[in-house]
């Protein structure tokens, strides 16, 4: 899955770059990333679920989670991520990260 997202990402990207000069000249402004490092907590990030009956134990029967976690192992690389997590039992489950992006973030309202 985590292969999957990445291949995504990178076609995302090559898209936005292939048509970055038509943009350009309809005034949209270039694409730009932003990272965030979750040894400090989650600055500001926050999960959320949605589209599971609201009548059920949500936290049991869809093992919903989220947290900064250390990173595993596996990854060769010291430090904590976002960690979120749940069990689609309904099959349409919907995992999210949301956080206010702002002028400190590089956004600047109206350009």
């Amino acid at each position: 899955m985590l292969r999957t997202l990445s291949s995504l990402a990178r076609l995302v990207t090559l898209v936005l770059i292939a048509h970055l000069p038509e943009a350009l000249a309809q005034g949209i402004p270039p694409p730009f990333s932003i990272s965030f490092d979750f040894r400090n907590g989650a600055l500001g990030w926050e999960a959320g679920f949605a589209d599971y009956p609201p009548a059920t134990n949500k936290e049991d029967l869809y093992g919903l989670r989220a947290e900064i976690r250390n990173l595993p192992p596996e990854l060769g690389v010291n430090g904590t991520g976002f960690y979120i997590q749940g069990i689609n039992r309904s099959d349409d489950l919907f995992m999210f990260m949301k956080r206010r992006l702002d002028s400190r973030d590089g956004i600047v309202a109206g350009h």
